[in-house]
């Protein structure tokens, strides 16, 4: 097991070659096989984004998501003029619900849309 460091990745330096590789068989004998060798060297992505920056992200996402959901909705339920003052009541009450939604969106942890039991219910 090799463990790179993070933002770490290995990228390969030249052309493959093929080596001759000794290994035990089943009856105790020696095969040799060949193998494709790769030179390789550990490159940094310096501008990557860390762990916590992509949990930021996913939330973000998802709440931009809901953002754009409560745009959809605002503008279909307030598109026409309202028949009365019922129905006006009923269009804001709407609306005041998708906002209370999406800023409930804003106001969980991070950790909520990166945890797949709990990303669910987010």
């Amino acid at each position: 097991e090799v463990l790179l460091p993070p933002l770490c990745s290995l990228e390969a330096t030249g052309d493959a070659q093929y080596e001759d590789l000794e290994v035990a068989d089943k009856d105790g004998g020696i095969r040799v096989r060949k193998v494709m060798v790769w030179p390789v060297q550990i490159t940094v992505n310096l501008k990557g984004k860390t762990i916590d920056q992509h949990r930021a992200n996913r939330k973000r996402l998802h709440a931009q998501m809901a953002d754009n959901a409560l745009g959809e909705v605002a503008a279909l339920v307030m598109r026409e003029d309202a028949a009365d003052e019922g129905e006006e009541a009923l269009r804001t009450t709407i609306r005041g619900q998708c906002e209370a939604v999406v800023r409930g969106y804003r106001q969980r942890r991070e950790t909520d849309f990166n945890n797949d039991s709990t990303y669910s219910s987010a």
